[in-house]
């Protein structure tokens, strides 16, 4: 599934969910042996596209992405004469900012349109999202928001005059969030990053509706760093996600439920149960406590033992999986 640039892509996104657990496959062995070559192919297809759908899991990071936009959403829907506050959503590349804004930005979708009684109504953008990482004009900035709110073009004439056309029609749409992702990619200190970078200042000051934003390392990044950057940090709250770490026991047990999330989906019919939870530790070290990697690494080795006839993820599986970077922590 590609990443939404329109609002028909999105209500896509919106309304995508994974087969549930209940209608995992689930043929035994000996069904298995039973099928004709074509059916057993058919089926073993089947797996992979289970294995490899896309699941958001309820972990901590997601939660808190959302608690706060929630709050941010009842607290919006008081009349406001000043920018709204927002959300910055931070932290290295892979530990799950673009998924958990827009897990979060589908789940504020329905709750939205349920408030507002409105769940048909195709002519309601409460969510707008836009990835910035090729913006680098004023223009393209207002181009991608029209392309996604259904807009074919803004009639201003300039940069200016587009803002106020956008922000107009943003608010009859009735959006009340405005994500944006890949914030990191605007360079500030190029003076065409930095025109962008105002224009997206009086636009969230244009605006009846909360801005978040996504990216790596935003502390870092020039729209929120330096005296420039001031009033963006003190206008938006600050979340860091990270990968997991194993400090105490606490989060020992929090990273052994994120596997067993994994190791319950798998529709491998000789795999030992709970022999991901037992193989915890190794799958820290291989992972570096990415949910990214342990995704990836669980995936390629369900698939690989489906592939070989295996129909069990085991520690020489496991071992053979290559991940990109090889993110490993010390033991």
């Amino acid at each position: 599934m590609a990443v939404p640039t329109t609002k028909e892509g999105w209500r896509e996104f919106c309304a995508y969910q994974s087969t549930p657990l209940s209608e995992r496959p689930s043929l035994t062995r000996d069904e298995i042996d039973m099928l004709s070559t074509v059916d057993r192919d058919r089926y073993n297809d089947r797996r992979r596209d289970y294995i490899n759908e896309e699941r958001v899991f309820p972990t901590r990071d997601v939660e808190l992405i959302l608690t706060n936009a929630l709050r941010l959403w009842r607290r919006g829907r008081c009349k406001s004469y000043i920018a709204r506050p927002g959300l910055r959503v931070s932290g290295e590349s892979r530990v799950g900012k673009s998924t958990g804004v827009m897990a979060a930005g589908k789940h504020l979708e329905g709750v939205i349109r349920r408030a507002d009684s409105r769940e048909g109504d195709m002519g309601f953008l409460p969510i707008l999202y836009i990835n910035i990482a090729t913006v680098t004009t004023p223009n393209k900035l207002w181009s991608r928001f029209a392309e996604f709110a259904g807009a074919r073009e803004l009639r201003g004439r300039n940069a200016d005059e587009r803002l106020l056309d956008l922000a107009r029609l943003l608010r009859d749409l009735g959006t009340k969030f405005v994500i944006l992702d890949e914030a990191q990619c605007l360079d500030t200190d190029r003076s065409a990053g930095a025109e962008v970078a105002d224009n997206i200042k009086s636009f969230a000051e244009s605006i009846d509706a909360t801005m978040i934003f996504a990216g790596v390392e935003l502390e870092m990044c020039p729209l929120f760093s330096g005296a420039q950057g001031l009033q963006w940090r003190r206008r938006t709250r600050p979340i860091n996600l990270s990968n997991y770490r194993i400090a105490n026991e606490s989060d020992y047990h929090e990273w052994i439920r994120l596997v067993a999330a994994f190791e319950q989906i798998l529709p491998l019919t000789r795999h030992e149960k709970g022999f991901l939870e037992r193989n915890a530790d190794y799958l820290f070290h291989r992972t570096g406590g990415s949910i990214a990697y342990l995704h990836d690494l669980i995936c390629d080795a369900a698939i690989e033992a489906i592939d070989t006839g295996e129909e069990a993820v085991t520690l020489a599986i496991l071992d053979s999986c290559a991940l990109y970077d090889h993110p490993t922590v010390d033991s």
